[in-house]
Order: C-alpha cells, then structure tokens, then sequence
C-alpha cells in the first residue's frame, strides 16, 4: 500500500532543470495558484516534480488554494525585501574522533571534496541539519581537557535588501554586492552521565532533525516505514531513558513504572507531544496515497526541509496562548488539549499553527470587541506572529458557535 515509488516524482526533468539553474547560479521561487475546481477539490499540481525547481536552487515555495484569500503581493515584497545570501559554500570540519554521517536541507555535497556544500540561496528562516558518527572505534576521551570541536566556515555572496536604508540615503542608490565568509568554531562539553545529557537538549532541535529524517524515510522506503522509523527512534529513547533514570519507588506505587513523559527533565517534558503530534500529522497520518495527499505532503516536504526548528515546531504542534482578557496574557505555550481550554479560567485564545493563526473567543467573551482593538495586546502579538516567518499567514477570527470555530 505505502511503497516508495508512491511518493517518488513522476519526472526527472524539473530536477535536471534544476540543477542546470543552480549550476548558472540561479535560484527560483515558486508561487502556485490552484483555486478548487468545480467539483470543490484541489487540482492536482505535481509538487512530487515540480519541488526540486526550488529545493536545489535554494528558493522557496508557496501554493495558494483559494484566490479570495491569496497574498500573493504581499509575501513577494516580503521576500525581496528581506536579507537573502547567494551562491553559498559551506564547509563542516571536525575533531578527529567523529566525522559527518549525513545532511539535511536545500543543499547540495560536492562530489570531489568531502564534507563541503554549496547553497545556491538561502534566508534568516532557514537552518540545515547533520548527523555525526564515531570515527571508526574512536570515542570521546572524558579524562582528558580535550574537548569535541565543529568549525563551520560559510561563504556566500550577499545582496542588501531591497528598499532598506542605511543612514540618511536610500540602499538602492549605493547597493553594492558583497562577498561574505563567516567562520564558526564550537568546542562542546562531554556528558559523563546520561542526566548530563537530558538536562540539555533543545526540544525543538531534536523535532527538526526528526522531521527531516522521518521525510527522508517516507521517500526512500514508503509512509509505513517512516512511522515504524519514529515509533523505533521513541521506543528506544524511552527504554534507555528509564534505565538511566527510574522513577524513585515512592512515584510508581499506584502509577505505571515507566516514565513514558520523561517526566524528570524540564528539557524533554514536552517531546512526548510533539511525537505524538507528528505522527498524527499529513506527513505521517495518510492511510492511502491520493493524488490530493501527495501533492500536499510534498509541499510539506520542500516547507520543512529547511525551516528552522522554531517555526518548525510550530508546524507540527502548534502554540496556543491564552489570554484572561485582550491586553491580559496569562500563559503561553499552553498544552493542546481541551481542558486547557475549558478549565484555564480564560476567556481569549490564540494559536499559531505557522500556515495560519486562530484567534477565538470563547462563550463567556461575547462582551469583547472581534477583531480586537489595534493598540490591544492581542491584536499586537498577531502582528509580531505574522512577520515572524517568510510569508503571510492566513488569520481568522471567531468566537464559540462562529462559522470558523472548527478552525479552533
């Protein structure tokens, strides 16, 4: 049901095109219109093809499903008016005991040189990802002062923005093209245990390599082996989560004696959820691959290939706020179930979902102008969301009972 030549590309001739355009040092943007049809369904685009004019020439793409609520004029001037680096090298070195297994983004390896890559364009919202591996049988050495170091030199060409001014004179009157290298060297501390290691990871770091390794796996093997991949990854982390750190004996009397929530770390509380929140996502939930559903988990595919973990997870697991009255924040990153909703006490909420943001008032806030008041603390925070990312999402307003609650 689920094999791989199901998501695999009809043609190779956009890929080819492609990389021709890169190799020119082109770099191209998509931006799809496909309004329904008369029969109130999505065109079918081809984004399985179409995708790689943008992934291996480092630009960016956006569809458009409905024409009434494009914002196609917007989101061009964003992007022309927003830092952007072309023609990128990037080179990763590192200390002899591990090397770079693999990497993850809208970028390409040099076949002669390893470990070196060029970006044909890339921008402020984009990050790229890298496995690590031990050199042969080499390991860390945590008896010694020496500690595991990554330099990573960048160089790029880079061109002002357009319509940005420096000093008193407009940019576009002294525009100049600029040649960049930027060099980066970290030296990492070795966990001795592997507590030291819970207690700092970066949840959203570890969703955004997830995802792109997830995808890879889709691709390669099929929709069922990319959830086998995830359940794997999870059930592994798990057991040795709980062989390392038991709950004390006090804890699990009248509770299960495995943490499944890695309870006992402030820093991974939250993966659990996540998890959860992409396996139930349109990458991973598809029972069957129809023409609709793989154009849209390709276009999924070349938006999370390389965002960065921020606005990454806010994709998968969206971040809902709640607010006790408009200029009232009571809490933030709230958990995504319904009794936070019922049982906070608040009477306002907002969710930021990265493609769209929801703002709903509940029954007990038919007292409360919608939209809100400009100068509200609501109506600011959707502003600051809303240029927060590369494009302009979508934003609906409604209260319970309205015609978009369901959005909610």
């Amino acid at each position: 049901q689920n094999k791989p030549l199901q998501l695999k590309p009809e043609t190779d001739f956009y890929r080819k095109l492609a990389e021709k355009a890169s190799h020119a040092g082109v770099s191209i943007d998509m931006y799809v219109l496909s309004p329904l049809s008369q029969s109130a369904t999505t065109p079918y685009i081809g984004f399985s093809s179409l995708k790689y004019l943008s992934i291996v020439t480092g630009g960016h793409i956006l569809w458009y499903k409905s024409l009434a609520n494009s914002t196609l004029p917007q989101d061009i001037y964003r992007h022309i008016t927003q830092p952007q680096a072309f023609h990128g090298i990037l080179r990763l070195r590192t200390s002899l005991e591990f090397k770079v297994a693999r990497a993850y983004g809208n970028l390409t390896a040099n076949p002669n040189y390893e470990n070196l890559y060029h970006i044909e364009s890339s921008g402020p919202y984009q990050a790229f990802a890298f496995d690590f591996e031990f050199s042969e049988t080499t390991r860390f050495d945590t008896e010694s002062n020496y500690r595991p170091t990554i330099q990573l030199a960048y160089a790029y060409t880079y061109i002002p923005p357009f319509g940005v001014t420096e000093g008193s004179e407009p940019q576009h009157s002294t525009q100049k093209v600029q040649r960049r290298l930027r060099i980066h060297t970290i030296q990492q501390e070795i966990a001795n245990f592997p507590r030291d290691l819970y207690n700092t990871v970066d949840v959203d770091t570890i969703l955004c390599i997830l995802v792109r390794k997830v995808m890879r796996a889709c691709l390669e093997e099929g929709i069922t082996e990319g959830r086998q991949l995830l359940h794997t990854w999870t059930a592994m982390l798990v057991a040795r989560y709980n062989e390392q750190c038991p709950l004390p004996l006090t804890q699990h009397k009248h509770a299960p004696s495995i943490d499944i929530t890695l309870s006992q770390f402030p820093a991974l509380r939250n993966l659990s959820r996540k998890i959860y929140a992409l396996l139930n996502s349109p990458l991973l939930l598809a029972q069957e691959i129809t023409p609709s559903h793989k154009d849209e988990w390709h276009y999924l595919h070349s938006v999370y290939l390389s965002l960065e973990p921020r606005l990454l997870q806010r994709a998968i697991y969206p971040c809902l706020y709640s607010y006790g009255a408009l200029n009232n924040l009571s809490l933030s990153y709230v958990p995504l179930n319904k009794s936070s909703v019922t049982s906070s006490g608040n009477r306002v909420f907002l969710v930021d979902g990265y493609f769209s943001i929801v703002l709903y008032y509940d029954k007990t806030a038919n007292d409360l102008p919608l939209p809100p008041p400009k100068d509200s603390l609501v109506r600011s925070t959707i502003l600051q969301l809303k240029m927060d990312r590369p494009f302009n999402p979508t934003v609906i307003m409604t209260r319970s009972g309205g015609i978009d609650e369901s959005d909610f």
